[in-house]
């Protein structure tokens, strides 16, 4: 439970995953996402059994994964449109670790 506006209670449901593939960071050590019951204007992402998830994870202390933080379900992960968004991700986690590791390049030779 959550206190919400008013100091009224806000039911929270949590769920259980296993990573498939990481594009950055670390996940929870926990394997547990949280969310929102699902409601009208709540920004809760909605999660159902059986649907695959991207998650974005901002704290992980509370492993919230709700709807303004990006993260998204999908109901056929081989779409289309799933495959274009994760073959981009892959790119910018590519192009991220290149920046990341340092290039030498000697000014001089060594005797």
């Amino acid at each position: 439970m959550c206190i919400g506006p008013e100091n009224r209670p806000i039911g929270i449901v949590e769920g259980e995953f296993r990573v498939v593939e990481i594009f950055k960071g670390i996940p929870p050590s926990d394997g547990k996402a949280r969310d929102f019951i699902f409601g009208p204007g709540n920004c809760s992402l909605g999660l159902l059994a059986g649907l695959d998830y991207l998650f974005f994870i901002e704290d992980a202390r509370e492993n919230f994964v709700l709807l303004p933080s990006g993260s998204r379900a999908f109901v056929n992960i081989n779409g289309t449109e799933p495959k274009r968004l994760f073959e981009t991700l892959r790119r910018l986690r590519s192009e991220s670790e290149q920046r990341r590791v340092p290039r030498f390049t000697p000014s001089h030779s060594v005797p």
